[in-house]
């Protein structure tokens, strides 16, 4: 092949590739794209910072038909709902309410949630139905949660029917009914709670009427006080997220174990492994408040 050809192949590709150019330029003006000032459809997107209002709330109109007929249908191949009744994948939830986390007989619980500690509140029970996974993370329960608040508050609220004629104290779900059914603590607990306190607790908290925030909250009328409800005191994001008051069965699950009632929390204290200690502070606490 002599130059001449080869010339004519290289102005045939020159040729060619002004010739794209330029068609890409003239259709660039001819066929202008604009973005549409609105979409064509609208994607609904959830309202993130909606807040779901509080267990305590919901139950206020909840219906335990509703979630009797729910749990029929979502939860009766796993459990059985009757006094005494038997462990079928997942344990019985008679009496579940109020009772230790992990502690019906005869069923083999996972490490994840024998680690979470603490009593079944109607907060807490609220918060494994939301999603079991997040709840107790490596449970070996399998069911995905229930997403509508209003479908789990009908659920809880059958489950606080599983409880025998008295419902435990330790479900309460409103500061009236913080200790509503509970007896007067006695002098000797308050006054063993009071000793405790001074001890483990009085560097960081005080425990007078008006007193200030130290470390940490003043704590007198902490009982039936909203769970971070003390405006004079930065909670922590993880405290903050629980909602409904400090029962006596929600104090209990705290002074067990901090971290593990708000996993996040700002409180370096490890706990009080004891029952008898935490019943003595909780007593004290509940002496903590005017006469009603």
């Amino acid at each position: 092949m002599d130059s001449k050809e080869l010339n004519k192949i290289a102005a045939a590709a020159l040729c060619a590739g002004i010739a794209f150019f330029a068609a890409d330029e003239i259709g660039a003006v001819l066929a202008t794209v604009r973005r549409p000032i609105e979409p064509a459809f609208a994607i609904a997107v959830p309202d993130a910072a909606r807040a779901v209002p509080p267990i305590a709330d919901r139950l206020r109109t909840a219906s335990a038909a509703r979630g009797e007929a729910y749990a029929a249908v979502q939860c009766s191949a796993c459990h059985s709902f009757a006094a005494g009744g038997p462990v079928i994948v997942g344990p019985d939830l008679y009496g579940v309410a109020g009772a230790a986390v992990a502690s019906q007989t005869g069923y083999d619980y996972s490490e994840a949630l024998q680690r979470v500690g603490g009593r079944w509140t109607a907060a807490r029970l609220d918060g494994w139905l939301t999603r079991p996974a997040s709840f107790a993370a490596g449970t070996k329960m399998g069911f995905g949660g229930i997403a509508d608040p209003a479908t789990r508050a009908d659920t809880v609220a059958y489950l606080l029917t599983l409880s025998g004629p008295v419902r435990p104290a330790a479900i309460a779900a409103t500061p009236a009914a913080a200790t509503a059914a509970l007896p007067p603590p006695s002098p000797e607990q308050v006054k063993a709670g009071e000793q405790i306190a001074e001890a483990q607790c009085s560097a960081c908290h005080s425990f007078d009427k008006g007193g200030s925030a130290m470390i940490g909250p003043n704590l007198y009328g902490v009982v039936g006080r909203p769970i971070a409800g003390d405006g004079s005191y930065g909670y922590s994001a993880a405290l903050s997220a629980h909602h409904g008051p400090w029962t006596v069965a929600a104090l209990d699950d705290w002074l067990l174990k901090p971290q593990a009632f708000a996993p996040g929390t700002k409180m370096g204290y490890p706990g009080l492994a004891s029952d008898t200690d935490r019943t003595a502070v909780i007593a004290y606490l509940r002496s903590l408040s005017d006469p009603r």
